[in-house]
């Protein structure tokens, strides 16, 4: 098969894979991908952060005696992948990218994005002014979203849209634009514990830091181009389903909007911050004194 790049590929700076060093099987099969598509010269691997080897991890005052081993692999997983994501952006800062797509090493394509699918977020991605995060696969409950562009493309429908924020973060490109705002909010080694117990993970924080912020342009497509792999997370510490892996596990419901509308629904009430806030401090002030106690 002779590989080509497409329009997309070619606006990508730099592809960063989070990559377990056990997970040997996972970077392989990524790698097949790459060189399937002939950008294997713009991968660079990020070495993830094991959240078991954390200073802290199985110690008080955050894992106690009720702190379940299934309760602890858990938030050992998102810690490290927190940390994980924060040496991406690091790495992204230090080079001057101007952007850069991060996969997580379960990512996997439904689609290479050498055709018109590509060639529609290339028009996005070119545009650096438009965009600051970009998903490629997510989940969301509330699908709130307005549609930019829509394509019959293979006989499906295709769709360019800005939407609030979504969860997973397997496969995103993130713009320069963000990457002070992240690293200012993003937990180190000395503070990953309180700052899990307070946001509960990575794509959680980026949902309400940035996914419910005016200033922050959130784009993805439909469907979802980048699915996970199913089978064993290291976070969760079981075999992840079919329907997980693909973020329909849940329903979503989908909910459409004009620009004007979705930019009006990012904003929350004084209610719902305060409750937000009462919620997660709340959760944070338990696991602080009581332990880590759910997942």
């Amino acid at each position: 098969m002779e590989n080509t790049k497409a329009v997309l590929w070619d606006h990508i700076e730099a592809i960063l894979v989070i990559n377990m060093k056990h997970r040997k099987d996972r970077w392989d099969t990524l790698m097949e991908t790459m060189r399937e598509i002939g950008v294997e010269h713009k991968v660079v691997r990020i070495e993830a952060v094991n959240g078991r080897d954390l200073e802290g991890y199985q110690k008080k005052p955050w894992f106690t005696d009720t702190t379940s081993e299934e309760v602890a692999r858990m938030k050992a997983g998102q810690a490290g992948c927190t940390l994980s994501h924060r040496k991406a952006v690091t790495y992204a800062k230090s080079k001057n990218l101007g952007h850069y797509l991060v996969l997580e090493d379960d990512a996997r394509f439904d689609d290479l994005l050498t055709g018109r699918e590509g060639e529609l977020i290339a028009e996005v991605i070119a545009r650096p002014e438009t965009w600051d995060l970009f998903y490629l696969g997510f989940y969301q409950r509330l699908n709130v979203h307005h549609t930019v562009k829509c394509e019959q493309i293979g006989g499906r429908e295709f769709e360019i849209r800005r939407m609030r924020g979504p969860l997973l973060t397997h496969a995103f490109l993130v713009n320069s634009t963000v990457y002070d705002a992240m690293l200012a909010d993003m937990p180190t080694e000395a503070n990953v514990w309180g700052w899990i117990a307070y946001w509960g993970s990575v794509d959680s924080w980026i949902y309400n830091k940035f996914g419910r912020n005016r200033e922050v342009k959130v784009w993805g497509t439909m469907p979802r181009l980048v699915n996970q792999a199913a089978d064993f997370s290291d976070i969760s510490g079981r075999v992840q389903t079919e329907d997980e892996s693909r973020g329909v596990h849940r329903k979503s419901t989908l909910i459409a909007k004009d620009l004007a509308g979705l930019e009006r629904s990012l904003d929350r009430s004084p209610f719902e911050l305060l409750y937000q806030w009462f919620k997660r401090g709340g959760r944070r002030l338990r696991a602080r004194f009581l332990g880590y106690s759910k997942t």
